[in-house]
């Protein structure tokens, strides 16, 4: 979920593999890099988005975009496609797809993942789920009360 500048982890889901990816409740999240972080990012309004991409992007791995123009140039694909993958770029050895989840204004303010160990989900795992992280997330949207085809439309691309 959204918070400030940050994304907040408030809900999961635990895989039944005995090596999962963990996210813990209520730990904060840069949002210039995960999956869940893109997807907020990505369809916020500009002025937040330009406000948090101006600040500090930390690199936690090779993966990382640290470059501003960067980020906003792979924002305007994630908007696109509707999800975001996270290629190892918060941590070594996984990856996710993420998708947003927009409240009943139209606005971004939470989204929604799948992830695993990047020695069992590859990049086109990961496309493979990004239908269904879309989905869950336009779902989730639609119990928020959110109505905006202009953007469901944009959201649920096949790109």
């Amino acid at each position: 979920m959204l918070d400030g500048d940050t994304g907040i982890y408030i809900d999961r889901v635990e895989s039944p593999q005995r090596v999962r990816v963990a996210s813990s409740l209520g730990a904060r999240q840069t949002l210039h890099c995960s999956g869940v972080g893109k997807a907020m990012l990505a369809f916020l309004d500009e002025e937040k988005r330009n406000h948090i991409i101006t600040g500090r992007l930390p690199r936690f791995t090779a993966n990382t975009i640290t470059s501003a123009a960067t980020l906003r140039r792979h924002l305007v694909e994630v908007k696109s496609r509707g999800v975001a993958f996270d290629d190892c770029e918060v941590e070594e050895g996984v990856r996710c797809v993420g998708a947003p989840i927009f409240d009943h204004t139209g606005q971004a303010v939470a989204s929604i993942s799948i992830s695993g160990p990047a020695y069992r989900v590859d990049l086109q795992d990961l496309k493979t789920w990004a239908p269904l992280a879309r989905q869950a997330g336009l779902e989730v949207s639609a119990a928020l009360g959110f109505r905006s085809a202009g953007v469901a439309l944009q959201a649920t691309s096949s790109r």
